[in-house]
């Protein structure tokens, strides 16, 4: 699988984000690990998660990580071949931690992506 390096997440919450590149080793057999974005704040209970999709041919989808402390997640959120999820049910007061990974036809999954966070408010 070639590694592709222009990968981009963002968080979208209808406010301004700020871009933190992002670049991990990874074997040549792994999808490409997503470069990543966050807004600082948010102010609804909903966030949407979107990258730009990978361009590996044998790219079977993405998984996106959720959790309240930095590199603490549950279970990832398996998300297919999409390039954007809507994560609901945000508690205000809290902050989330997201991160989001591709992964192939043979099950080998990327480095996730820059761990990024928000406040919900």
């Amino acid at each position: 699988m070639k590694v592709h390096p222009n990968i981009s997440v963002y968080l979208v919450a209808f406010i301004p984000f700020v871009t933190m590149p992002f670049a991990a080793a990874q074997a040549a057999s792994s999808p490409t690990t997503p470069q990543s974005s966050v807004p600082s704040s948010s102010v609804r209970t909903t966030v949407t998660v979107t990258w730009q999709p990978n361009t590996e041919p044998d790219l079977a989808g993405y998984k996106l990580y959720v959790g309240t402390s930095p590199g603490v997640f549950g279970a990832p959120i398996v998300v297919g071949k999409v390039t954007s999820y809507q994560v609901t049910g945000l508690m205000p007061g809290n902050t989330y931690y997201f991160a989001v990974s591709a992964y192939d036809a043979n099950g080998n999954e990327s480095q996730p992506s820059a761990v990024l966070s928000t406040s919900i408010y």
